[in-house]
C-alpha cells in the first residue's frame, strides 16, 4: 500500500492503521512487514506509535521500518536516491552474511542499470547472548527468593519455547566477553497509570518495584559466589 499526501494530512496515522490492522485481524507476523517512509522523524514517529498500538516494544521488535529519499523538486527526476534501514539478528556469522549479500546485490542491481551503488553499515550493538548454565542458575535462585510466582523464564512465558527480541542492547558488548544474562523487571500496571512503554515520550516508572530489583541483583550475587 502507498500512501501519496501533503504535511499534516495523516500519512503515518494512516500508515499505522493499516499495519496494526494486519497484525491484529489478519494475524500478519510483524517480521514480514516493511514500512518505508521518507525522513526518519517519520520512521520514529511511526515506531512509536505502533509501540503504543500494539502493546510494546516487543511487538514491532522485527518490523522493519526504513526510509527513502530522492531527490527535492515534484519535476525533476534526482540522480541519487538513499535508502536506510536496520539489521537485526540472532548470531554474527548471519550478521556478515547479511552485510555482504546486501552489498553485492545492490552493487550488482545498480549496474545493471547502468548505475552505482554505495553500501555503508554503522557500528550497531552486536547480539545480546543469554549464557544457558548461567541462565538457568539464576532462574534458581530467583525462583526461591520471590517465589514461583513471580519469577519466569522467556519459555514459560512463550508456552515451552524461548522467546527471542529484535531490540538493540548496549549489553550485549557485555556478553560477548564475560558469561551474561539479562533479567527483565516487571513494573508499572495499566490500572495504576502506567500504560506508556519505555521509549514513549509520556512513560512513567513504577519506583515501587525498585527495590526487588536491588535484590535480585545482591541475592544472585551472593548465591553464585557461594557456589
Amino acid at each position: 500500500m502507498a500512501v501519496i499526501a501533503g504535511p499534516g494530512t495523516g500519512k503515518t496515522r494512516t500508515l499505522v492503521s493499516r499495519i496494526a490492522w494486519l497484525v491484529e485481524e489478519r494475524g500478519v507476523r510483524p517480521g514480514e512487514i516493511t514500512a518505508v517512509t521518507f525522513t526518519n522523524q517519520a520512521a520514529a514517529e511511526m515506531r512509536a506509535r505502533l509501540e503504543q498500538r500494539l502493546g510494546g516494544k516487543r511487538a514491532v521488535a522485527a518490523m522493519t521500518i526504513g526510509t527513502f529519499h530522492a531527490g527535492e523538486a515534484g519535476n525533476v527526476i534526482p540522480d541519487t536516491a538513499t535508502m536506510g534501514g536496520t539489521i537485526r539478528t540472532y548470531d554474527e556469522k548471519t550478521r556478515a552474511y547479511l552485510k555482504e549479500r546486501m552489498t553485492a546485490i545492490a552493487k550488482n542491481v545498480a549496474e545493471a542499470f547502468r548505475a552505482s551503488a554505495e553500501v555503508s553499515f554503522g557500528s550497531g550493538c552486536p547480539t545480546l547472548v543469554n549464557d544457558k548454565d548461567l541462565s538457568e542458575k539464576v532462574t534458581g535462585y530467583l525462583k526461591d527468593l520471590l517465589g514461583a510466582n513471580r519469577a519466569f523464564t522467556t519459555a514459560e512465558l512463550n508456552g515451552g519455547k524461548p522467546a527471542r527480541g529484535g531490540g538493540s542492547e548496549d549489553f550485549a558488548y557485555v556478553s560477548h566477553e564475560v558469561p551474561s544474562l539479562m533479567l527483565a523487571l516487571a513494573a508499572g500496571e495499566p490500572s495504576k497509570g502506567y500504560v506508556y512503554p519505555q521509549h514513549h515520550p509520556k512513560v512513567k516508572f513504577d519506583e515501587s518495584v525498585l527495590s526487588t530489583g536491588a535484590a535480585v541483583f545482591v541475592d544472585c550475587a551472593l548465591q553464585y559466589l557461594r557456589e
